[in-house]
């Protein structure tokens, strides 16, 4: 069998150093086109209410991240350490740190998902 091999211009083609950031657009992008989508399905005609209330407690967060970060002059567990104490402030760290484990892996887990998807359709996860 004869197969038919293209070859791709130079100025067509995306650096794998870039291809990750593109991926990572892509991920990022869904999430903030759909997400209008989420609340209106959940509350109906009422959607503008809840739209409001997450604003508003965003920027509560907010406020007490800039309040917290302002107290401490280290780190995030170093700040927990001051302000909780040994033992809970322990626990807040690791709960912190099970936290950004788990974004890592569901981000990379996307991320193999996509390349599997675009380029290897055949390999296993």
């Amino acid at each position: 069998m004869r197969t038919l091999q293209r070859t791709v211009d130079e100025k067509y083609k995306v650096s794998p150093f870039l291809a990750f950031f593109l991926v990572h657009s892509i991920q990022v992008g869904v999430g903030i086109l759909s997400f209008q989508r989420i609340v209106a399905e959940s509350a109906g005609n009422d959607s503008w209410i809840p739209v409001i209330l997450a604003g508003i407690i965003v920027h509560v967060y907010i406020w007490f991240i800039y309040k917290i970060l302002g107290y401490g002059n280290g780190d995030l567990i170093t700040i927990h350490y001051d302000l909780f104490g040994k033992w809970l402030g322990g626990l807040l760290s690791l709960v912190w740190i099970i936290y950004f484990w788990l974004i890592g892996i569901t981000v990379l887990r996307s991320f193999i998902e996509i390349v599997q998807v675009w380029m290897f359709p055949d390999i296993s996860v």
